[in-house]
Formats: C-alpha cells, structure tokens, sequence
C-alpha cells in the first residue's frame, strides 16, 4: 500500500511486490524510475523534493538497490534475512528540469517502521545484530556480536529501538539545494525525524552509521553529537578496501541529541510505499 503523507493528509493505493533485484538493464530502470515519478504526481506532488520510503520487497525498492550496488557491490551478497531487515528511502527532487530519484539512504533496525510501514523480523541473536554495517565490522573481525551487544545494553541503550545508515549516496548528477540544504543534508533529516518520531523516550535509543568528514562535518554544523563506536576509532570498515576513509559512529538519542532531533523536522511531503 502506499501513502502520501503531507501534514495529515493520507492518500492510500495498492503497492506492488516482486524479488530483490539488482541487475536492472538501463532501460528497464528509466521505465521504472519513470512509473515512480508518475506514482507520486497521480498522488499530488508536482513539484519540489520528496522522502519516498519503500519496503524492501515493493519493486520500487529496485531503484535504489540497483545504484547502491554500483557504490557497494557487496550488498549483492545480502542474505533474505538482510533484505527484510532493511527500509529504503529515495529523495525524489521534482522540479522542473528534473523529475527524478537524486539520492539514497538505507537504513537497518530489527523491527523498521514510517508511518505504519512495518518490517518485522524474530529476536536477532548469536552472530548477528541485525544492523548491516555492524555485521560488516564483525565479518572483518573487529569485534563479536557479544561484544556489541554487552557494551551498549550495559549503557542502557534497547537495540531494538536503534537504526543503522547502511548507505547513504547520491544518484546521477548533483542537484541544486532545496530550502537552503543539500539533498543529502536532507535525506539524513529525513532519517533523523522517522527515527525521532518513533522514540517513546530518551535515553535508550541511537543512529549507528559509518560516515565520511562530509557527513561528520554536517552534524557538527548542526549540533549534533557522535561518538566512535564502541568508543573506539581503529576500526577497519570494509570501504576502506577502496580506498575511502569512513568511521563508524554512534548517534545517541540522548539529552543533548534530542533538541537537534527535535528541529530536524522538514517540510517535506513523504510518501511511503509498502509490501
């Protein structure tokens, strides 16, 4: 089912599900980004940027997916399990001249959820947490699932209220700025109020990501406070194997985070689209 959410507004419409793919021909992925900007125009959005949220196995998810895999070849590997796991947001910049996906972000939790968008998935244990690029960290043997799992349920913090940024990358060429910010500056808003809108309190809850000096530049320019993961900075991420420089982090939910959550409420129509 999708929805249109733009103040209260709700407009409901039947969803499609197909299997993961990731080899999308050019052709085949101009006809589906195509279907997609018809979609969101047939549901009153003709014009500025839209945060299109898709479950993983609506064939829109297909959009974001084949991209990704240009950026990290590796998601191809994702088990059935991964893919389930995962909720995939677009920005769709719609102003004239333009009418297309423009950026990525896919995010990771044990139980994902936009506005009644919901992945389930059993209680993860053993070696896995259920965050995509903490298992990364793990497979490269920087530290057990244990080891996670003990340093930040010691602290208070419930995993299963807790995201991970998987991927976070742009699509095609750069677009210009949309209310003063990046696309990509947005789309990472967009991650910070779905994820603040769910948070029944403070305290317990966090944003895991890996990110580049571009990324953590932007949350110091907006107040926001991260902290190495684990509280360690000589992990090895599997980008650095291409020669990029990320670091993984924690974004705490927490006194000091929570006004920056707070205002980090954009008026962006959103659209989301179910299995």
């Amino acid at each position: 089912m999708d929805e249109v959410l733009t103040g209260s507004s709700i407009e409901n419409s039947t969803g499609n599900v197909s299997r993961p793919r990731y080899d999308l021909n050019p052709e085949e992925l101009k006809e589906l980004e195509a279907e997609l900007v018809g979609s969101i125009e047939e549901q009153g959005v003709h014009d500025g940027v839209v945060a299109v949220w898709i479950a993983p196995f609506h064939r829109f998810a297909d959009i974001p997916r084949v991209y990704e895999s240009q950026y990290f070849p590796e998601v191809e590997e994702l088990s059935d399990q991964e893919t389930e796991n995962s909720l995939y947001l677009l920005m769709v910049d719609m102003r004239d001249g333009v009418k297309r996906p423009v950026h990525s972000t896919i995010i990771s939790r044990q139980n994902v959820s936009r506005e009644g968008l919901a992945i389930d998935q059993d209680e993860v244990g053993g070696d896995t947490t259920g965050f995509y690029v903490i298992d990364d960290l793990i497979r490269t043997g920087n530290f057990t699932a244990d080891e996670f799992r003990d340093y930040y349920e010691s602290r208070g913090f419930d995993l299963s209220k807790c995201i991970s940024v998987e991927t976070n990358f742009r699509i095609g060429d750069k677009t210009q700025k949309y209310q003063g910010a990046r696309i990509a500056e947005l789309s990472y808003m967009a991650v910070m109020k779905m994820f603040f809108d769910t948070q029944p309190e403070i305290g317990h809850a966090a944003v895991f990501a890996s990110v580049n000096r571009l990324s953590a530049l932007s949350f110091r320019m907006v107040g926001l406070k991260s902290e190495p993961l684990m509280g360690r900075d000589d992990f090895v991420t599997s980008e650095a194997e291409r020669g990029l420089v990320y670091h993984p982090v924690c974004i705490p939910y927490d006194g000091s985070n929570h006004p920056v959550f707070e205002k980090m409420s954009v008026p962006l129509p959103e659209i989301v689209y179910q299995d």
